[in-house]
């Protein structure tokens, strides 16, 4: 029991009467101290962090998301709320669904051992996630609050239910509502939260729910409407033949009697999925009958409190099957048994005397020689993912085929009314699990030490929202590489995007050619300098017709001839007639010194920058980041014209001698645009002839207006043709992620075609039966030495004879069990027509 409300001031247990607190030794029993509890369990209310996210107007906007947001394309799930179990708890709770400010809220809990494998340790937090948020937001550290610690030293059990009480009278009183402030409109209303799924792992899973994972009924979806069978040798529950249900019923696997389990067709229709309900009352009529025929009619464990919650029962989704752990343990038990890895592989000696008895696969026995042995979318995704595992268990042993491999069979319809996986599996809870272990410094008191350290962020998230420049969290950390800089105190475009520099630099002195060409570009890059371009071009031009853009060049660099300055000399005595020009482009007609600062590395844009030279002098990186890439205007045809380089040097230019009037370009050795660039739309690569050069003698480009590219040789050193390109590679700014638009939802490219696992890959989507699988005939054979394995086949007479009297009985027992009536009304009647 917990010591809590009107159990709050007890100093025993009801249940078992052991005292609350730590017997006092006898010599220190007549000094005053302080009682120690023999566990704490810390708990965080939700209620008012819910409440706190409506005091920051942005973020109060945002829990809109989920009725006030556009989507590209509303025919795509990209968020819970385009599920079809939010949408059902909408029907089903109108009211609750008439405020878009109520909240949803996931549960999720697993346990950790915070001392590594040194030992043996279990503490359980439980985490709260709002799901209101959009998609950017919604499963950020910061918008997942930890709401209790259950403590250790082992896991909770049947007792979960215990150390939830708390949690479960605020859900209750969540659902009643609280008055918040909405600083986005500036008014108070009545905020409600309601719970909406679980995100666990399987062991987790079975505590929470009080449906037990463990069994030959561990599926909480099939629940008791599945025939497992238990596999003499393998001594485990087999789901093998269990999928052919879900195919159509004219679909040929079901008719096949020997390539599955023997001599057997399948006629059974799929388990139908419990409503709510249903569910509570079965649970109930267990509950009553004091859980009798756990494991035959049922895998009820303990009353899960949740069903206290009014509206539980209207949830379409109450546990999410974990995504994480099902793909992890599928994915280990194909490649362990393909790779044949020993102690991983499902293909072994036991596995293969099960398939004996099972299946008609004479090809596949084991054979006894003397003194050896040798061995569409989701609801198109729904009604196809059993043929894959039929085809599974055309090919692999029974003993493959455990609660994982099973549970594939309901992922599609998880998806389908659930919404995107990202936000109903395990991986970020894992991840921050990792975090808290993390935060544990006191080893005597690990759970205290969690919170406090966990208050410590939350707090820190929390003020740093309105007191950015003084408190650090980690929404306003800087990116690991910089965005943005120091703010410059001018005005010009060139200088408003600023990154960061690395080291203080070494004087480089430039040449007066140097100079000039780093103004001109300058100069021909700024939006302010524009108009005074123009203005040059039509006084110092002399011709008729307007110049093309070499002669403009020319005019640009050398003037008119006769006398008459270059663009530098001509805007800098302007700027000194007329006063009306801004005193920032003044400034910079007095231009830069020859000296300037070289640096090796500088961040801007997302982008991590190095010069050429420096990563040659340093023999031990791991990554090329001299790379650029320039897009500017071909002369010729008007259309964009990309540039590639490599970083030989970065400067930075001081302007009027002043330390706050500063600009960094990159110094650059530029390959053809043209003759040393291809492009192969066939697949998608764009190479760089890197022996190439670019004959326009413009090597400077502001460091702002590139992005970064890196190139990779081709693998083949004997073919010349392949020598002489590089592929470039173009960087995503770290941080970033693509921004989907409407036409990139609804573009259609007539050349993508999707790709299968199944045979048929040309044109449209192809269902291929398989039915040659059951022509295989393996040719090959292992030589089985292993001495328990041998004793396992010289023994398997006796004991195939002993579990064949033990699966009578079990026959027996089951015909007993199929008269009891309650099993009939809950697990075998036909799918009503409610979609799902």
């Amino acid at each position: 029991m917990i010591y809590y409300k009107e159990d709050a001031l007890k100093e025993k247990c009801d249940i078992c009467n052991e005292n609350r607190y730590v017997a006092i030794e006898e010599e220190h029993k007549g000094r005053k101290r302080k009682p120690v509890p023999r566990k704490v369990m810390r708990y965080l209310p939700f209620i008012p962090r819910l409440q706190r996210m409506y005091m920051e107007p942005g973020t109060a906007k945002h829990m809109r998301f989920h009725k006030d947001g556009t989507r590209a394309n509303p025919n795509i799930m990209v968020h819970p709320s385009d599920g079809e179990a939010w949408k059902h708890f909408d029907r089903h709770n109108p009211n609750f669904a008439l405020d878009a400010r109520n909240v949803r809220l996931a549960v999720a809990t697993d346990g950790f051992n915070p001392f590594g494998f040194g030992a043996q340790y279990s503490c359980w937090p439980v985490f709260i996630i709002p799901l209101n948020l959009p998609p950017a937001l919604c499963m950020k550290d910061e918008n997942i609050f930890l709401s209790l610690v259950i403590p250790g030293p082992n896991h909770p059990g049947k007792n979960l239910n215990v150390f939830m009480r708390p949690l479960v009278d605020e859900f209750k009183q969540a659902w009643q509502g609280v008055v918040t402030y909405d600083s986005s409109v500036k008014q108070n209303f009545n905020m409600r939260a309601a719970y909406h799924t679980s995100i666990h792992d399987g062991p987790a899973l079975a505590m929470f729910s009080g449906w037990s994972t463990h069994g030959g009924l561990s599926c909480q979806e099939c629940m008791a409407d599945i025939h497992t069978t238990w596999l003499p040798n393998g001594h485990k529950y087999s789901w093998f033949d269990c999928h052919r249900r879900f195919l159509p019923l004219n679909h040929p696997f079901r008719g096949q009697r020997n390539a599955f389990s023997k001599d057997t067709e399948m006629h059974d229709l799929p388990p139908r999925r419990l409503t709510g309900e249903e569910v509570e009352a079965y649970i109930k009529n267990t509950f009553d009958n004091s859980f009798e025929g756990y494991g035959t009619t049922h895998n009820w464990t303990h009353m899960p409190i949740w069903w206290e919650l009014p509206y539980f029962s209207t949830i379409l989704v109450r546990h999410n099957i974990d995504v994480m752990h099902n793909e992890k343990n599928v994915a280990e038990a194909i490649w362990s048994t393909c790779l044949d890895i020993s102690d991983k592989t499902k293909d072994n000696v036991k596995a293969c005397l099960d398939q004996e008895l099972m299946c008609s696969r004479v090809h596949l026995n084991l054979v006894e020689k003397p003194n050896e042995v040798d061995p569409t979318q989701m609801l198109q995704m729904e009604k196809y993912i059993p043929i894959p595992i039929c085809k599974l268990e055309k090919l692999f042993p029974p003993g493959f085929f455990n609660y994982m491999e099973h549970l594939i069979i309901h992922l599609p319809y998880q998806s389908r009314v659930g919404g995107p996986v990202k936000y109903r599996w395990m991986y970020i809870i894992e991840r921050f699990i990792k975090k808290l272990k993390q935060k544990v410094r006191n080893k005597a008191h690990v759970e205290g030490s969690i919170v406090e350290a966990y208050l410590v962020e939350e707090i820190s998230h929390f003020t740093s929202l309105f007191l950015p420049d003084l408190i650090a969290s980690s929404r306003n950390r800087p990116h690991r590489y910089a965005i943005v800089g120091p703010a410059s105190e001018s005005n010009l475009s060139m200088f408003q995007v600023q990154g960061w520099k690395t080291g203080r630099g070494i004087s480089r002195t430039l040449t007066f050619e140097e100079q000039k060409k780093a103004m001109i570009y300058i100069y021909t890059n700024m939006s302010e300098m524009d108009g005074f371009v123009e203005k040059f071009e039509q006084e110092q031009w002399m011709r008729s017709r307007p110049p093309n853009q070499k002669e403009l060049d020319k005019l640009i660099w050398n003037g008119a001839g006769n006398g008459k300055p270059n663009l530098l000399d001509w805007f800098k005595k302007l700027c000194s007639k007329d006063a009306s020009i801004h005193n920032d482009l003044r400034r910079l007609s007095r231009g830069f010194g020859l000296k300037v600062k070289s640096y090796d590395i500088y961040e801007v844009n997302g982008y991590k920058f190095r010069s050429e030279k420096y990563e040659k002098s340093k023999g031990n990186l791991t990554t090329v980041n001299t790379g650029v890439l320039a897009v500017g205007i071909d002369d010729n045809t008007g259309k964009e014209l990309e540039y590639y380089g490599i970083i030989m040097d970065i400067i930075e230019l001081k302007f009027d001698g002043d330390e706050n009037f500063k600009l960094v370009l990159f110094d650059c050795h530029w390959f053809h645009p043209v003759n040393g660039v291809r492009r192969l739309e066939k697949f998608g690569l764009v190479e760089v002839a890197h022996a190439s050069c670019n004959p326009a003698d413009e090597p400077f480009v502001l460091a702002s207006q590139v992005s970064q590219v890196y190139y990779v040789p081709y693998a083949c050193t004997t073919d010349p043709n392949l020598n002489a390109w590089w592929v470039a590679y173009k960087v995503r700014p770290l941080g970033s992620l693509p921004i989907t638009s409407l036409d990139d939802y609804n573009s259609s490219d007539p050349s993508c075609v999707d790709i299968f696992q199944e045979d048929g890959l040309e044109g449209e989507f192809i269902i291929d039966i398989g039915q040659g699988l059951d022509n295989i005939v393996i040719t090959d054979v292992d030589e089985i030495t292993d001495q328990q394995d041998l004793s396992t086949i010289n023994n398997r007479s006796t004991d195939m004879s002993e579990e064949n009297d033990l699966v009578s009985e079990d026959e027996e027992s089951e015909d007993d069990n199929e008269s009891i009536p309650e099993m009939n009304d809950y697990y075998y009647r036909q799918e009503e027509a409610d979609g799902f």
